[in-house]
């Protein structure tokens, strides 16, 4: 794996350290997106090339990010915090949206068809992939984590969405989406999980698949088959 994050960027954003092996990866969550000429680096872990996020903030609610409004140049950040959707207090040191570090943001490309995410979530002692996770990761077809199309008729089946709160390797893992992803979401994972019997593996439409699971989402609920993604 090729990742590389300095430590004086990343603790400009919150108290995660310094990123440069897949053993320091423990603890974090790490999201990387693909175009589709990037098919043969998501499939190989490398995610040295990609646009990608870094936190260890746990939301105590459910937080939003759009992918052009995070990469694009209009963001002239590297670090910041993007707020959670609900009106909560922060929990102690547990805060109401998300502290984050990009990477390669330079490199987005707004014309790219974003249809690969690689993905990490390893905790910091034990490394357990397939178990529950402490963060639940959602891609999304629309902006603002929609589900539906506004304004239009639309079906859920039109643009799915995705969510995953299983553990990784340290390695992490690369999947491919049914289309481009415009936005994505990061939320805890401390009621999902147990509500849900275990971890979601990668569910479509938010009807997850793994350890006797089926899954919700924060506005729809919806029943359908099991997806299953394609490994890169």
């Amino acid at each position: 794996m090729k990742f590389t994050i300095f430590a004086s960027v990343l603790a400009a954003a919150s108290p995660v350290q310094a990123v440069t092996t897949p053993e320091q990866r423990k603890g974090n969550l790490t999201i990387a997106l693909f175009a589709d000429s990037q098919a043969d680096s998501c499939g190989a872990n490398d995610i040295s090339n990609a646009i990608s996020l870094t936190t260890n903030s746990i939301p105590v609610s459910f937080t939003c990010f759009n992918v052009l409004d995070t990469f694009s140049r209009s963001n002239n950040s590297t670090t910041g915090f993007q707020p959670g959707a609900a009106n909560y207090h922060d929990d102690g040191e547990q805060r109401n949206g998300v502290a984050w570090l990009l990477q390669n943001k330079h490199l987005y490309d707004g014309n790219a068809n974003y249809s690969r995410v690689w993905y990490s979530q390893v905790n910091t002692s034990r490394v357990d992939p397939g178990k529950a996770g402490k963060w639940v990761f959602y891609t999304y077809a629309l902006p603002n984590c929609e589900q539906l199309a506004k304004g239009r008729p639309s079906r859920p089946n039109d643009h799915p969405w995705y969510e995953t709160s299983c553990q990784t390797s340290v390695d992490g893992q690369c999947r491919v989406t049914a289309g481009p992803i415009v936005s994505f979401a990061i939320n805890t994972a401390v009621g999902y999980n147990p509500a849900h019997d275990g971890c979601a593996t990668w569910g479509k439409l938010g009807a997850a698949s793994s350890l006797r699971q089926g899954a919700g989402t924060r506005v729809l609920t919806v029943v359908s088959v099991m997806a299953i993604w394609l490994l890169s």
